[in-house]
């Protein structure tokens, strides 16, 4: 019987190494025709690749992006929760997931995400971002500080983690620092309006108007009908330094905005305040009434109109009653916020802080510190009932 030549080991070795590429090759190949197709998806189509491939990351992590760009925040959430079951290790996935949970005010729920994912992937960049803009928004500004700073030492090249940087220091109040991130922001995307906005912003906090107006007519060059360019700039034009030249200019812009129906109240309450320093008294008041009329709570238009009437020599005495009013709530609001912060685990200034917001309208604000609350104790029955009742007032609220 005639034998058959025998095979080499070898030569078995090598053809279970070229099956196992072939195989790896096509595994590859079909997640990344798979990246691109949902990717690049429309909205049905991205829907319908969704119900059938329910456990595929990819398809429900770009499902779920797409329903959050539509505002549908808790369908966004369902999607992105079965992209973090198929594949817990993703930190894209895991990244938007908490900022949705944010924006429908889970902050408990997302910071015990994030906070997890950062413990297991340290050195991940993306989620150090998401980390940091989840400790901004509860108001932990210098944890949101560290975390985009080691964000932005592991990718120096993250415009948006640097812009994040600079408003996370803006907060703290180290404007200088802010302008520090800022300027690294520029120096990757030169000129970007909004960065140079945000810079600005920095600047006259630091009490450099110069930059900042420098900063602020390169903005408005490149942007000449970007609102929030003018509007900032007229701003600067009647607050710091404001000669004759300067209120003028800063009077022509406020009205061009106007005229344009720019949709700012705040537009009315400095073009009050710039023709109250001309002393134009009747223009003034006429504006002031406007801006306390859209904002009838805020302290600055309200004390602004009273002068204007003071000066006419009109009944102020309603006017500087809602002032003082507001003047109050805004001081409370405040002290409560200092209180906390210096005091982080005192129970009972989280909860007094927490029955304010909530007695004033801000519900997801009220959310927040009540979940506060509930890491510390995670039995406080206050807290519990007050959120259980709070809840439907935050559906879809960012």
């Amino acid at each position: 019987m005639k034998q058959r030549p025998a095979v080499s080991r070898p030569l078995i070795l090598a053809l279970a190494i070229l099956l196992a590429l072939t195989c790896g090759v096509a595994l590859w190949e079909s997640d990344w025709m798979l990246e691109r197709q949902a990717a690049h998806a429309d909205r049905s189509r991205i829907a319908d690749m969704a119900r059938r491939m329910p456990n595929s990351e990819i398809v429900q992590y770009y499902y779920g992006r797409s329903l959050a760009q539509e505002g549908r925040t808790d369908d966004a959430i369902a999607a992105l929760q079965r992209a973090a079951n198929a594949n817990p290790a993703s930190a894209r996935t895991v990244a938007l997931l908490g900022d949705q949970m944010e924006r429908a005010a889970r902050f408990l729920e997302a910071g015990a995400l994030l906070e997890s994912f950062a413990r297991r992937h340290p050195a991940d960049p993306q989620i150090l971002v998401a980390l940091g803009v989840y400790y901004f928004r509860v108001y932990d500004r210098q944890q949101a500080v560290d975390s985009l700073t080691s964000s932005v030492r592991l990718a120096p090249n993250d415009v948006r983690a640097w812009r994040l940087l600079g408003e996370a220091e803006l907060a703290l109040g180290q404007p200088m620092q802010a302008a520090d991130a800022y300027t690294k922001a520029l120096a990757l995307v030169p000129g970007d309006v909004n960065t140079l906005l945000r810079r600005a912003t920095a600047w006259s906090n630091a009490y450099k108007p110069d930059q900042a107006e420098s900063d602020l007519r390169a903005a408005l060059k490149t942007a000449p009908g970007n609102v929030d360019v003018r509007y900032a700039l007229a701003s600067l034009l009647a607050l710091q330094n404001p000669s004759p030249a300067r209120l003028r200019e800063a009077i022509q812009i406020l009205r061009q905005m106007n005229a344009d129906g720019a949709p700012l109240p705040q537009i009315h309450r400095e073009l009050g305040r710039a023709l109250s320093q001309q002393q134009r008294w009747v223009e003034a008041e006429a504006e002031l009434r406007t801006f306390t009329t859209l904002m009838p709570d805020e302290p600055d238009g309200l004390y602004l109109y009273a002068i204007a009437l003071r000066r006419q020599r009109k009944p102020d005495a309603a006017i500087m009653a809602r002032y003082r009013a507001a003047k109050a709530v805004e001081e409370t609001r405040r002290n409560l916020l200092l209180r906390v912060q210096s005091q982080p685990n005192d129970l009972r200034a989280r909860l007094e802080q927490a029955h304010f917001l909530a007695q004033h309208g801000e519900a997801p604000f009220a959310v927040l510190c009540y979940e506060r609350v509930l890491r510390l104790d995670p039995n406080n029955r206050e807290a519990r009932q007050a959120l259980l009742a709070l809840r439907p007032q935050t559906k879809g609220d960012p």
